[in-house]
């Protein structure tokens, strides 16, 4: 949140990470940013990076993935 975003926008977790891999890919599928994620909110900074869809997908200990659609203004 909040998306559509400018560039800094953050996850919030009802459970708290615990070094799982967080990933923001572009369109195509690129890798633009890859970050471990610890505690229940997460802040993520995409500013420097051209207006699109992004792609925000989050390992869980299980090994399944959550993956959600992002808008950079």
């Amino acid at each position: 949140f909040p998306n559509p975003t400018k560039g800094v926008f953050y996850l919030e977790f009802a459970s708290p990470l615990k070094k799982q891999k967080i990933k923001v890919l572009d369109a195509n599928g690129r890798l633009i940013k890859e970050l471990e994620g610890n505690g229940n909110k997460i802040i993520i900074d995409i500013s420097g990076k051209a207006a699109g869809i992004y792609f925000v997908q989050v390992q869980q200990q299980d090994g399944t993935f959550i993956k959600r659609r992002l808008i950079k203004q």
